[in-house]
C-alpha cells in the first residue's frame, strides 16, 4: 500500500516516507538526493548515477518515485529551497502556508511530526569517523570556543555552558563587528572553535576560519548547508539534515548533536563532570543564600 505524501512536503519527508516502496539501490539515490540537496541541484541524472555507484535509468526511476514529474522539477523545487535559507521572512510564509493546507493534523502535531523525521536524518547523516574526531579535539582541548549568529547563537550558548559544567573550559561568542573582533583576540592553537552555521554563509564565518588559521586553531563546523563549500577549511563537519520549508527550525538538528557533544565529552571524564556539575550547584546556593530548587508540599510527607 502506497505511503501518502503531500504534495507539498519537501525532499526528506519524501525520502523517509517512502522508504519501503524502493529498492535497495533506488534508497541509495534517495538518500544522496536527501543528504545532497546543493549538489542534487546542478547535477544531470549521468552524474547522480555516477556518483551514486547506479544508473540513470535508477535515477530517474527514484526522483518520480518520489512524487516527482522528473529530474527538472525536483531540482526546481531545490533551487527554490536554496533561495529561501537566504530569505529567512519567505521560508516563514511558507511554513505558515504549510499549516494552514494540513489544518485536520492540528499546527502542534505537524511540527512534531517534522520534528522527528528531521532527528531521524540527523541519525541517518551522522558520521562515525567525523564524530569521534570532533569529541576527540574537544576532549584535549585547553579551551572551548562556540560561535553562532542569531538564532544558532544560542546553541553555540549552550554547548559552552554544557562543555564548562561538563569541566571543559569554554565560551560562547555571538556577536559581530568590534565585540567579535575583541573575542578572538584570546584564540591559540590549544583552542578548538565549533562553529554553528546552518544555513547562511556571513562574513564572520570567514574572519573566524581565517583566524583559526592563523594561530592554528582546530576547527569544529555543525551546518545544514555550508559543509561542502567549507569542507577544506575546516577539521571536521558534522552534517545536519535539510531544514528549509519544513516545519522544524533551523537549530533543531545542531542543538541535538551540540548536546550529545557535551555528554560525550562528560562520559569520558565522569568523575570530574559530576564533580563540576556539584560545584555548580554549591555556588549557586551560595549565590542566593538557600536551596534554589522550591521542594513540591507533600516532601515532607515522603518516608
Amino acid at each position: 500500500m502506497r505511503n501518502p505524501v503531500g504534495r507539498d512536503a519537501p525532499l526528506h519527508e519524501r525520502v523517509v516516507a517512502l522508504h519501503e516502496e524502493m529498492s535497495p539501490t533506488e534508497r541509495i539515490v534517495a538518500r544522496y538526493l536527501a543528504d545532497h540537496p546543493d549538489l542534487a541541484a546542478t547535477s544531470s541524472a549521468i552524474d547522480l548515477a555516477e556518483v551514486t555507484g547506479t544508473s540513470n535509468a535508477t535515477v530517474v526511476r527514484t526522483v518520480k518515485k518520489l512524487g516527482y514529474s522528473g529530474l527538472p522539477e525536483l531540482k526546481t523545487l531545490l533551487v527554490k529551497t536554496i533561495i529561501a535559507r537566504r530569505n529567512p521572512a519567505a521560508g516563514l510564509d511558507e511554513r505558515i502556508d504549510r499549516l494552514a493546507a494540513e489544518q485536520e493534523a492540528g499546527p502542534a502535531r505537524q511540527v512534531l511530526a517534522a520534528t522527528v523525521e528531521v532527528l531521524m536524518q540527523t541519525r541517518h547523516l551522522l558520521d562515525d569517523e567525523a564524530w569521534e574526531k570532533a569529541v576527540a579535539l574537544l576532549d584535549r582541548a585547553k579551551s572551548v570556543l562556540c560561535y553562532g549568529s542569531g538564532r544558532a547563537g544560542t546553541v553555540a550558548r549552550y554547548l559552552a555552558i554544557e562543555l564548562s559544567w561538563s569541566g571543559r573550559p569554554a565560551r560562547s561568542l555571538e556577536s559581530t563587528g568590534l565585540d567579535l573582533a575583541t573575542g578572538l583576540l584570546s584564540l591559540t592553537e590549544d583552542v578548538v572553535v565549533v562553529l554553528i552555521a546552518p544555513l547562511r554563509h556571513f562574513r564572520e564565518a570567514d574572519v573566524i576560519i581565517d583566524r583559526a588559521h592563523e594561530v592554528g586553531a582546530p576547527i569544529i563546523l555543525i551546518s545544514e548547508a555550508l559543509g561542502m563549500t567549507l569542507a577544506d577549511r575546516v577539521d571536521v563537519v558534522l552534517a545536519t539534515p535539510q531544514s528549509t520549508l519544513t516545519l522544524t527550525s533551523e537549530v533543531l538538528a545542531p542543538m541535538t548533536l551540540a548536546h550529545a557533544l557535551a555528554l560525550d565529552v562528560a562520559a569520558r571524564h565522569k568523575k570530574q563532570a559530576v564533580a563540576t556539575h556539584e560545584l555548580v550547584s554549591r555556588l549557586r546556593r551560595q549565590v542566593v543564600g538557600h536551596d534554589v530548587d522550591v521542594s513540591p508540599p507533600y516532601a515532607e510527607d515522603v518516608p
